[in-house]
């Protein structure tokens, strides 16, 4: 007979023959077929990947954020002072700088946000350092012309608004803009309607040009006056999103063009045709309007008009930068002069309120009929 123990481990063990199973006592376990070199297999790409490739990028990565040092503190400065952190902007930007002395852009950001802080002097004196790198840097020459008129020669104060600034600017505001008149209580749309329908009365059929139009504010409460209305403004996003805006089911544009109003080429074909023209709450951002206002006398049929509104600014010169605003101002007299030298009269002005507690002027010039 067999012995209890023997037969039970000999069965056990020829059951697992049977089975391609490896046994040990009582426990079975599947027998692996593999062999050693492919049980390895893939272990040298592993600690490649662990070993060299893994420090490798970790160590490219560091040295490309020391080798840009100067860059990603400036990019942190725009996304605190996005944020309104300006003093912890104010920071990174002296940071890029002191690791870059020659970083215009983080000098220039560095004293917009001492303006923003009302810190006048060493905003003048971030300025005052750009111009000692580049003597016509634009957008350090219009901001020390706001800070400090007397600091910039005459031949060098600014005429307008550095373009890229502006389409920068508005660049950032078109999907919200809207909005953001609402909560500036913006009453530019209103007024225009008002200005045109006193101006015209009950006529429909007109054609309007808007001048800086934007996202066409000022045209919505007449679009039911008028056959054909062409906007024109300098920022691609504004112009994109103006395209979009409908009134009653109706395109609230037959056109946009994406033109600087001060340069008008494609825009100058609209002009002769137009009934009326509207430049509201533009020109603070153009500066010197002797040109726009010349262009539009000789281009206008006869008996066209220009609603135009001004910030009302008190300077010998005509024009300037309001320190107060950050945007130019008009002397009205000065405008009006410029008006009937380019072939246009004076029709009526009033003094109204874009938004609450900033003064503006509204002028209705008009080309004399034929």
């Amino acid at each position: 007979m067999r012995s209890g123990c023997g037969w039970h481990l000999r069965r056990a063990f020829e059951h697992g023959k049977n089975n391609d199973i490896h046994s040990i006592g009582f426990m079975a376990t599947p027998r692996n077929k593999r062999s050693f070199s492919q049980m390895f297999e893939g272990l040298r790409e592993n600690l490649e990947q662990w070993v060299m490739a893994r420090p490798m990028a970790l160590y490219s990565s560091i040295k490309y954020k020391l080798e840009h040092l100067p860059q990603t503190n400036f990019d942190l400065g725009v996304t605190f002072a996005s944020a309104g952190k300006l003093q912890d902007a104010i920071f990174r930007f002296k940071i890029a700088l002191y690791l870059q002395p020659d970083f215009i852009r983080a000098q220039y950001n560095l004293g917009c946000c001492y303006l923003r802080l009302e810190k006048r002097a060493l905003a003048r004196q971030s300025f005052v350092q750009i111009l000692k790198r580049e003597p016509n840097h634009t957008e350090a020459l219009f901001m020390l012309s706001a800070i400090d008129p007397a600091s910039v020669s005459p031949a060098q104060r600014p005429t307008r608004m550095p373009p890229g600034m502006v389409e920068e600017f508005f660049n950032s505001l078109a999907p919200q803009y809207d909005e953001l008149e609402t909560a500036n209580q913006y009453h530019g749309g209103r007024l225009c309607a008002d200005g045109i329908k006193l101006l015209v009365g009950e006529k429909t059929g007109l054609r309007i040009v808007d001048l800086g139009c934007g996202t066409g504010l000022a045209v919505r409460g007449v679009r039911a006056m008028a056959e054909d209305i062409t906007g024109i403004d300098v920022s691609p996003a504004m112009a994109h999103t103006a395209r979009a805006i409908r009134v009653n089911d109706r395109a609230l544009f037959d056109r946009v063009l994406e033109e600087d109003i001060t340069k008008l080429t494609i825009g100058e074909t609209v002009l002769g045709e137009a009934d009326i023209i509207l430049c509201c709450n533009t020109a603070q951002f153009v500066g010197d309007l002797q040109s726009l206002l010349a262009l539009l006398g000789a281009k206008l049929k006869p008996g066209a008009s220009v609603l135009l509104t001004i910030e009302p600014f008190n300077t010998p010169a005509g024009f300037g930068v309001n320190i107060d605003t950050g945007r130019f101002g008009h002397h009205p007299d000065a405008l009006k002069k410029i008006a009937v030298a380019s072939g246009l009269s004076v029709k009526n002005e009033a003094r109204i309120h874009l938004y609450p507690g900033i003064p503006a002027q509204l002028f209705v010039f008009s080309k004399a009929a034929a």
